[in-house]
């Protein structure tokens, strides 16, 4: 690996606080505090059924990512040259999540903005992100660069099972499962992801996801129809619903266990659990309440731009 470290000894040669300040906010792009911005962004002010397929794939990615480096068990670059690594990160190395979930969510993104009419030039963009996201994680010294190519390896077979798997079509009996068939599905998936991998990062995505598709469930069987919105009312909701989901995500945080301490990972289930919870079920809930969101009948089309004319 020590070729490794002097490829990124050659990318730090080039530091200055400018490119410092661009690689960390790229590498930002991939945290976690990212994608609770971003997901309920798509989901409660775009449109439900995109936010879904986006979380869905992304966290299956993230659970593939954690599997893969539990069994490769990697080191990173600071476990080998201490002091290299600009920013702070644990656990192992191969394939790198960032590099993987670029591909994945920004590829993805793309290719849905395709499906729906937008020009191949949106394909420009994703890859840029991709490669400009996996290229800090080096620079940053966290990865290694194998690192970052099995990160891109991985996130495109990822991205094209996704393809191909959305081009099929919906099964007759799937079509026919009441709303409710859902739940046990997504419980018994996520018992056994959790046997296979019980670790932190497996634990917080697992439980998000389980938290999201449970209330997703529960909202479709609450009330099937879509919900509309003015845009100036579909943006106002990001804020509404955002209070709450942080004060789940860091309220709980200081309220629960630290990683050591007594608790720690069942009540981490809990608190991804909750957040994801309230993503897909209390936000939309407080949007009718308040008045950011109104019930369409299923089936009925939107206004124009995909929102009602009120």
């Amino acid at each position: 690996m020590e070729w490794g470290l002097e490829c990124i000894r050659w990318l730090q040669g080039w530091r200055n606080p400018v490119l410092d300040l661009a690689m960390r906010g790229l590498s930002a792009l991939g945290n976690e505090s990212f994608f609770l911005l971003l997901f309920p962004f798509l989901y409660w002010c775009l449109d439900s059924r995109l936010g879904l397929r986006v979380s869905v794939v992304y966290f299956l990615s993230g659970w593939l990512n954690q599997a893969l480096k539990q069994a490769l068990a990697q080191p990173r670059p600071a476990d080998l040259a201490a002091g290299i690594n600009l920013v702070e990160q644990s656990g192992y190395g191969l394939p790198s999540g960032h590099a993987q979930g670029a591909v994945v969510l920004w590829g993805l993104l793309a290719l849905l903005a395709v499906r729906r009419g937008a020009g191949r030039w949106v394909w420009a963009p994703a890859a840029l992100l991709s490669l400009s996201i996996g290229l800090s994680r080096a620079y940053l010294g966290v990865h290694f660069p194998t690192d970052v190519l099995g990160g891109w390896a991985v996130g495109a077979v990822v991205l094209a099972a996704a393809w191909a798997l959305g081009r099929l079509p919906v099964p007759a009996w799937a079509a026919r499962l009441p709303w409710w068939a859902g739940i046990p599905i997504a419980g018994l998936l996520a018992c056994a992801a959790l046997a296979l991998f019980p670790e932190k990062d497996s634990v917080a995505m697992v439980a998000g996801m389980l938290g999201f598709l449970v209330g997703h469930f529960l909202r479709r069987g609450l009330w099937p129809g879509g919900e509309e919105g003015s845009p100036l009312r579909r943006l106002l909701r990001l804020p509404a619903g955002l209070i709450v989901l942080l004060g789940l995500y860091l309220g709980l945080k200081r309220l629960f266990p630290a990683q050591g301490q007594a608790l720690y990972l069942p009540l981490r289930f809990v608190r991804y659990l909750l957040a994801g919870g309230w993503a897909a079920l209390g936000a939309p809930l407080l949007f009718r309440w308040i008045g950011l969101a109104r019930l369409s009948a299923p089936g009925s089309p939107p206004g124009p731009g995909g929102t009602s004319r009120s």
